[in-house]
């Protein structure tokens, strides 16, 4: 949810519970809920929180929704873990809500951003950041505004926790 428009993660917890999400569990302040999906797919589900955040708190977030089994899809097609074996405390998974534009891409891999690595892939952003995310050129904000694209951005430690904590091992 970024830095404004921040929701206390026990109130929408409780918001979502009591408007069709019965199980919804909050990881942290971390804006990551875990939920049984009462709707046919993640779009629907998305469409009915944004709607449910908007009538209660006001204002307009981007959400994504992701089933379990996608979330380690990723985590096992990660690069950088299976090809690279690089550090997995400098890994990041960036969610994009679209792909992002191919020429838009084509253009940003002209520039050399060495060491921190990255590599697109459909709806997915693997980033490797040697020197810590906190110092990258490359976080979010940079993606979002040279994509045109929405984005969140985990490490690698969140993405194994709600896979463990969705009951996916």
């Amino acid at each position: 949810m970024g830095k404004y428009n921040k929701i206390p993660m026990k109130e929408l917890t409780a918001l979502l519970r009591e408007n069709g999400f019965p199980e919804t569990q909050s990881y942290i302040q971390s804006g990551n809920l875990l939920f049984a999906n009462p709707y046919a797919d993640e779009a629907s589900a998305a469409a009915r929180i944004k709607e449910l955040i908007l009538q209660q708190f006001g204002f307009h977030i981007p959400v994504m929704v992701y089933q379990a089994a996608y979330l380690q899809a990723l985590l096992d097609n990660n690069p950088f873990i299976t090809g690279d074996n690089l550090p997995e405390d400098k890994l990041y998974f960036i969610f994009t809500a679209e792909e992002a534009d191919p020429d838009r891409i084509a253009f940003l891999q002209k520039t050399d951003f060495t060491p921190t690595r990255y590599t697109v892939a459909g709806r997915m952003i693997y980033l490797y950041c040697p020197e810590g995310y906190g110092t990258t050129k490359l976080n979010n904000n940079y993606f979002e505004s040279k994509l045109k694209i929405t984005a969140t951005t985990r490490n690698l430690n969140t993405v194994r926790e709600l896979i463990r904590l969705a009951g996916q091992h």
